[in-house]
């Protein structure tokens, strides 16, 4: 707990992590070594029958925490601001305690154990086994993952993002882009008919209340958003941030028109193929801490620890938002992060200045409406009884209120500093929260007036106008074709979303598995107008060996990538919960058999079937084998189908595809892929599939 359990921790989840090991390693060294000094004592000062049980105490509680981090943690949110529902897991924490009691009670009721000689010669082979267990885990780790070459530019490349000139701005022209988390179309609307002060605070906006967005997912929108570029699939989400970065023709145009870049986001969301020339506030160095915040740092680290070993109801004093370890700076850096509340009193206790030397592009991230709702409308972190007592609904609307306070102030700032006029701001999200295709896109252009704020119903796409729209502005022309204020309300477009899946490999890098298109010729708030117009998987499996006859092809792990390819099934996303469910209305997968002179009988294991009455067609080689419709939704049952012996040798490598006509959104706490209400297309999880 004290030296494996952190390290480990942090090697899983290097690149998630701003600092380097060396920072937490001398406070868990220390840690380390205070602890066997004081476990040591206390099993020097004691002696006979005291010694003996609190031997077998650090024992038993020794390989039941090994148990709990390593066997007995499924089905939990990871901590990046997901909902966990504890009050649906007592049955879960009652079964984990068993386990706990049924442990610790072994040493003590096993008669051979009650013997000290017998029971040190017992905990001794059991213990230095699981010890070497994880020397040799940790060794790994620490080689192939620490050290290993593709981490090098991501992590020995270190670098921040100076927020010191945030509020600096330009007497020349400014462009400004908002980007508020989650902040649908929807809310705004809302807000503007409930609180109509707001419609003369932003009098001088044009909001686009039927905008499609890019992408469901921020880490997939933003690239784009900050581009124009479409992530590719297949591709790290690096590799793509990078890739679009670099054939991006926003700021080669921005350069030639004298703006000065700078970027106020999430550091995953940096090209690491760039330097401060044109992101100017990007920092190629490391971010240097004190000594408390190393403290601070590991504490962090040593809460997670907890929440991933601790028995279950002892897991939630452990759960923190790892947000948490990106507010960890010395006090003489300021380098970026999203916290709304930061952000909105550092406007206040600095205000906003004028002294930039050259026309200004910013990019400013904010944490919107965002789970876990933790503002009230006055932009103030609430910890009180009455907020706490709130619906999620409640909070969420105070959580609104708040980022369009924080605009109003920062509005309130500029005409202070004479630069609003000058400044065109967009105010946007990068995707909705319930609808998450609609987000809210609203914009004052420098110069522009209005006695109230504009409404405009034209159909607009994040995906297709937002970067041209920021192109024409900056350029002062309309060179760079179509933008928001060219379509007009009541014209018929079609326009897509990109529902993007991601995943993690087995060293935990992110990158992109697939992609659903929707599309609509609809309203953007309608969520019942979009459809699928396309869907591409990646292709992370190579056929390398040849089906073995009985050989159980798991879906639920990736043990079995060289005997199978497979398309529209989840293999390699971070939590077990999401492995094997199928995305979209098509699935496949595709071997290698061995050929036979018998027909082959096929046994299909689903661990979950999501709909009633949900239909499912297999084909081999564009043959029909099997149709049924599962009648209502049910967990783990067999399904039996025959590929006739002529199909199974009619090609070297044989494709068995699996038809979903009737998938459609679902949502429910049993998979954490349980992001949004309305945007996951999914009919089953398979668990694995075998031929005799």
């Amino acid at each position: 707990m004290c030296i494996f359990a952190p390290m480990e921790f942090y090697c899983l989840n290097i690149l998630d992590f701003w600092f380097p090991l060396k920072y937490v390693l001398p406070v868990i060294t220390i840690v380390s070594v205070i602890s066997f000094i004081v476990l040591f004592l206390i099993m020097y000062k004691t002696n006979g029958k005291k010694r003996l049980i609190f031997a077998k105490i650090v024992f038993v509680l020794f390989i039941c925490l090994y148990i709990q981090g390593n066997f007995l943690n499924t089905g939990y949110s990871q901590m990046n601001t997901a909902v966990v529902e504890w009050s649906s897991m007592v049955k879960k924490g009652i079964i984990n305690t068993i386990i706990w009691i049924f442990i610790i009670l072994i040493p003590f009721l096993i008669k051979p154990l009650k013997d000290e000689r017998k029971f040190n010669k017992f905990s001794s082979i059991i213990s230095g086994f699981v010890i070497l267990i994880e020397c040799i885990t940790l060794f790994v780790l620490i080689i192939f993952v620490y050290y290993d070459g593709n981490y090098r530019e991501t992590v020995n490349k270190a670098y921040y993002l100076d927020e010191t000139n945030i509020f600096n701005m330009s007497k020349e022209e400014n462009i400004v882009f908002i980007m508020s988390d989650s902040l649908e179309g929807e809310f705004l609307t809302k807000a503007l008919e409930e609180h109509p002060e707001y419609k003369e605070i932003f009098s001088d906006f044009t909001f686009f209340d039927n905008t499609t967005g890019c992408s469901v997912l921020t880490y997939m929108s933003m690239p784009t958003l900050l581009t124009g570029e479409v992530i590719e699939v297949g591709k790290t989400l690096q590799e793509n941030i990078n890739n679009c970065f670099s054939n991006s023709m926003l700021y080669p145009v921005l350069l030639e028109n004298d703006f000065e870049v700078e970027w106020y986001t999430s550091l995953a969301l940096v090209p690491t193929n760039t330097d401060n020339q044109i992101i100017s506030n990007k920092v190629n160095k490391e971010l240097q801490v004190d000594g408390k915040s190393k403290i601070k740092l590991s504490t962090l680290l040593y809460e997670c620890v907890g929440y991933k070993y601790m028995p279950h109801f002892l897991k939630s004093i452990f759960y923190i938002n790892t947000d948490e370890f990106n507010k960890v700076t010395s006090n003489e850096v300021k380098s970026y992060f999203m916290d709304d509340v930061e952000l909105y009193n550092f406007l206040i206790e600095n205000g906003v200045t004028n002294n930039s030397s050259k026309k200004t592009f910013k990019v400013i991230e904010t944490y919107g409406c965002h789970y876990p709702f933790t503002m009230n409308e006055n932009v103030k972190e609430d910890n009180s009884d009455s907020y706490k007592n709130m619906s999620l609904e409640e909070q969420q609307n105070q959580e609104i209120l708040a980022s369009l306070n924080l605009l109003a102030k920062y509005i309130e700032y500029l005409k202070k500093a004479g630069v609003y006029d000058n400044t065109t701001i967009i105010f946007g999200a990068d995707h909705g929260f319930e609808n998450r295709y609609n987000p809210t896109l609203m914009i004052k252009k420098k110069d522009e007036k209005h006695d109230e704020i504009v409404i405009n119903n034209a159909p607009v796409s994040m995906l297709e106008d937002f970067i041209p729209t920021i192109l024409n502005i900056a350029s002062n022309s309309k060179d760079y074709g179509k933008d928001v204020y060219d379509y007009v309300e009541g014209e018929s477009r079609q326009r897509k979303v990109n529902n993007f899946y991601f995943a993690r490999d087995e060293k935990n890098v992110v990158y992109v598995e697939s992609n659903i298109v929707m599309t609509t010729e609809g309203q953007a708030k309608d969520i019942n107008s979009y459809y699928i117009l396309d869907e591409e998987f990646s292709k992370v499996d190579t056929l390398e060996k040849e089906y073995k006859f009985g050989k159980k092809i798991n879906f639920l792990n990736n043990s079995n990538e060289k005997y199978v390819k497979t398309e529209g099934i989840l293999r390699r996303i971070g939590d077990n919960a999401g492995r094997g469910t199928t995305i979209g209305h098509k699935a496949s997968i595709e071997i290698k058999p061995k050929k036979t002179n018998k027909d082959v009988e096929a046994s299909l294991i689903v661990k979950r079937s999501y709909l009633d009455n949900q239909k499912i067609v297999i084909s081999a080689n564009g043959e029909k084998l099997y149709e049924k419709t599962i009648d209502e939704t049910k967990d783990r049952f067999r399904i039996r189908f025959t590929i006739p012996e002529e199909i199974w040798n009619s090609s070297d490598n044989l494709k068995i595809t699996f038809d979903f006509p009737n998938a459609a959104p679902y949502d429910d706490e049993y998979s954490n892929l349980r992001w949004g209400n309305d945007w996951v297309i999914r009919a089953f999880i398979f668990e694995s599939i075998k031929f005799n």
